[in-house]
């Protein structure tokens, strides 16, 4: 639900595809709006359609015209919850494919503009990957999945991050950031090549 983890979304693809065989990326949800922070995208419009350009100047990322005028209408409520149960579902099925799926429904909703509450976005996603649709809604559904996502709410809270889009690095017990909030892909990489250096 980010706009700036949307931006970033292009260079944590990158960066997972170009480090694959030195570290194993996961997605995790942080719970951005989640509990009182759930509400109408109407009480942000004014932030969102001030922000947006910022981001797109500064990432090179597009926000489509289909979420522009979700955000103009409001008839869409705010909420963390759904897509990071969806996320934690998929990664029962693809682990280290999270950071692509995360991208694909974070295009979905603010290039699209379709509403991560329905279920039928994340149908439509997950065909890519030859996932059957009734056991991901099988498992979304599962209590399992709810409480797997309220627990990775409240690591991220834990391990004090508390800004989006951030990059954590884990080796063995220990953890690293690596960024937080947007950062370029040359950035990124080279703070990889450094901490891969200093592990070994």
């Amino acid at each position: 639900m980010c706009g700036w983890c949307y931006g970033f979304s292009p260079v944590i693809t990158k960066i997972a595809q170009v480090f694959e065989n030195d570290f194993n990326f996961v997605a995790v949800s942080g719970g951005m709006i989640t509990g009182d922070s759930i509400r109408n995208i109407g009480e942000m419009a004014d932030f969102i359609l001030k922000a947006y350009p910022r981001v797109e100047t500064t990432s090179g990322i597009q926000f489509g015209e289909a979420y522009l005028n979700l955000v103009k209408k409001g008839e869409f409520t705010v909420n963390s919850v759904k897509p990071a149960i969806a996320m934690s579902v998929f990664k029962s099925f693809f682990p280290f494919r999270s950071v692509e799926f995360a991208a694909d429904i974070q295009k979905a909703h603010m290039f699209n503009g379709r509403d991560l509450n329905s279920r039928e976005v994340y149908l439509e996603v997950i065909k890519k990957y030859d996932i059957d649709e009734n056991e991901f809604i099988e498992r979304v559904n599962h209590l399992k999945f709810r409480e797997q996502t309220q627990q990775e709410f409240e690591e991220v809270k834990r391990i004090g991050i508390n800004g989006f889009p951030a990059v954590v690095l884990q080796h063995d017990t220990n953890l690293y950031m690596v960024c937080n909030g947007y950062t370029s892909y040359d950035e990124v990489a080279k703070r990889l090549l450094v901490a891969e250096d200093n592990l070994k």
